[in-house]
């Protein structure tokens, strides 16, 4: 029988120790990486709330600035993107009259325009929803028109609705780079008037708001009139 010589022997045996090392070095820092991913995965995409509560000052059509109490919610804050999440709910309050208003439960509810018409407080909600829209038609404002009434707001068609007279004069713009800097206290018309929201100074006219993000029914919803759309081709 032949032997490797010693020195030769040994040389191998370290090389087969350093490589099976080697291995398991790689494999434990493929675990540590695989580990570091996901707790980085996890924690972007962790679902975290944030409330802002604050008093608004609004300008409505008549010159006066009357104040609303206001409240919103956002879920889906992530370490990358702290203002990425979505509105989980917001609602003001006009306490002169009391007359409250409240998203429903998980959805935006992005609040547009609130004035005061010949003593009637009105409101507009972005979005109506595709049964309005069906309804309506597509020439149809794809917004919840509100007008208070015997202590509760009711939902108006837009011909009997002061939509002309309306300006898009209510902040959506209260979220900060993070919470400590989120809307709180006394929202200024002055603070409002002097960002780019309003870049001349004056809230712009509501329905020109609408018609610059083609807001209409068929603008946004057109799946639902495209056998209209097909029917006079």
């Amino acid at each position: 029988m032949k032997y490797l010589p010693l020195a030769l022997a040994s040389g191998i045996l370290a090389v087969t120790l350093c490589v099976t090392a080697c291995n398991k070095s790689a494999e434990s820092q493929r675990s540590r990486d695989a580990e570091l991913a996901k707790a980085v995965f996890k924690a972007m995409a962790s679902k975290g709330r944030r409330e802002a509560h604050w008093l608004e000052e609004v300008k409505i059509q008549d010159g006066r600035i009357v104040q609303l109490e206001r409240r919103a919610a956002m879920i889906g804050d992530t370490l990358l993107n702290p203002t990425g999440g979505r509105l989980d709910g917001t609602e003001f309050v006009y306490r002169p009259l009391n007359a409250k208003w409240k998203s429903a439960p998980r959805t935006a509810g992005w609040v547009l325009a609130f004035d005061i018409v010949d003593g009637v407080p009105y409101a507009v909600i972005d979005r109506a929803g595709w049964e309005y829209c069906r309804d309506h038609g597509p020439d149809s404002y794809d917004v919840t028109l509100l007008k208070w009434a015997n202590g509760a707001w009711i939902r108006m068609p837009e011909a009997a609705f002061p939509l002309s007279r309306l300006t898009q004069n209510v902040s959506m713009d209260y979220w900060g780079n993070t919470a400590e800097k989120d809307a709180s206290g006394v929202m200024t018309w002055q603070a409002k008037a002097g960002k780019d929201f309003y870049p001349l100074g004056e809230p712009q006219r509501l329905m020109d708001w609408l018609n610059q993000r083609r807001r209409k029914c068929g603008q946004t919803l057109p799946h639902l009139f495209a056998s209209e759309r097909d029917a006079s081709h």
